[in-house]
């Protein structure tokens, strides 16, 4: 039975779980107030989908981003016959 390095199952940890589920909440929690507030005379439907379309560019960004520094999810093992 193979032993998985301390190494290969840890990561530099930036920001908690429990905190990064925290910011989160608050960040989702005021941005439709704000952007309401920015759009005055925009249709409900119309408000989410600039908030879903904002939230998919973000996230392309952070992708591209961590993807030319060099910095991201390892590839997992195979597993074996003996796994």
């Amino acid at each position: 039975m193979a032993v998985m390095s301390e190494e290969s199952t840890t990561r530099p940890r930036v920001f908690s779980s429990a905190g990064l589920a925290l910011v989160s909440a608050a960040l989702f929690g005021a941005s439709t107030p704000l952007a309401k507030l920015l759009l005055r005379d925009i249709d409900p439907w119309m408000l989410a989908g600039v908030l879903y379309l904002g939230t998919g560019v973000g996230l392309l960004g952070l992708k591209l981003l961590s993807t030319l520094a060099g910095v991201g999810a390892r590839p997992e093992s195979r597993l074996r016959r003996a796994d």
